[in-house]
């Protein structure tokens, strides 16, 4: 494969970073840098971070952030946990918030390429290589992260085999009907973790996330994020987010070398073996990232 086919495309683009943020004084600066750092040459970068709801000094850091650096703007909404209780309703209604600066501020008119970034430490492992990976090819409106380790963000995933139901909502419903069967989140869940080399093909999804996803802009005219189903319950905002993009026709990837974590703790199961084995597909995963790059 011809690598970096289209960084040119990259370099003469602006770059807006967005991320919500909550009680994260202690990853914020850190999030930050790794970001800028890992973005490489481009035209311009931009940052916007939503906060709520934080009660350590995560208001100041944001604060610090925007006086040291001009491109750096923030919005603290307060308090929500009242109005909106459930964390995935509180998610997208601050992620909306972005959405609606990125169609109506000015400010990012001629933004081209959108990151949406988790900002709690989860994308210590990237860099430009792998951020500059997404310009191999142009075929894409949104690609999203991969880990050294296994690919832990199932809650956001969809895909028509390897995770096509909500596991969350399906484990729900096969407890009620058998609460006596104890293999429920195996079978829908353990089952159908995996870890994805760095060299493996490009995989189309319905949504992914796993803590990094680069969008072209044009993503933020056709779609906003929801936080519950219409029966109340949780659903990732992501999902969708990314679902109402696939019917507008858009093309949507996991990259296998957009690397942004090692093994994480959403991926830390809890017995022995489980443990061993992961820590053995890391080990592989590793040996084939350094073979391939």
């Amino acid at each position: 494969m011809e690598r970096n086919k289209y960084i040119n495309i990259k370099k003469s683009s602006n770059f807006l970073i967005v991320g919500t943020t909550r009680n994260c004084e202690m990853s914020l600066k850190q999030s930050f840098d790794k970001l800028k750092s890992s973005i490489g040459e481009v035209k311009k970068i931009q940052f916007l971070f939503i906060e709520s709801d934080s009660n350590d000094d995560t208001k100041n850091v944001l604060k610090e952030l925007s006086i040291k650096n001009e491109n750096f703007h923030y919005v603290c909404l307060g308090s929500l946990i009242k109005k909106y209780p459930l964390r995935t309703q509180r998610l997208a209604f601050c992620r909306n918030v972005y959405v609606k600066e990125i169609r109506d501020n000015n400010k990012y008119k001629n933004v081209n390429y959108v990151v949406v970034s988790d900002l709690d430490n989860i994308n210590d492992c990237l860099n430009i290589t792998s951020f500059e990976s997404c310009w191999e090819r142009n075929d894409w409106d949104m690609c999203s992260a991969n880990q050294l380790g296994v690919y832990y963000d199932m809650f956001a995933l969809r895909h028509k085999t390897w995770m096509p139901y909500d596991y969350k909502i399906l484990y729900k419903s096969l407890k009620k009907k058998n609460p006596k069967h104890k293999k429920h989140l195996h079978d829908i869940l353990y089952s159908k973790l995996k870890t994805i080399p760095t060299y493996s093909d490009w995989i189309e999804v319905e949504s992914s996330f796993a803590g990094l996803a680069v969008y072209k802009k044009e993503c933020f005219d056709k779609s906003e994020y929801v936080g519950l189903y219409e029966d109340g319950e949780e659903i990732c905002e992501h999902v969708p987010f990314n679902q109402k993009l696939r019917k507008s026709g858009a093309k949507l990837f996991i990259n296998p070398r957009l690397i942004n974590a090692n093994i994480t703790e959403h991926s830390e199961p809890s017995s022995f073996w489980k443990i061993m084995r992961r820590k053995i597909k890391e080990k592989l995963a590793k040996i084939f990232f350094i073979k391939y790059n």
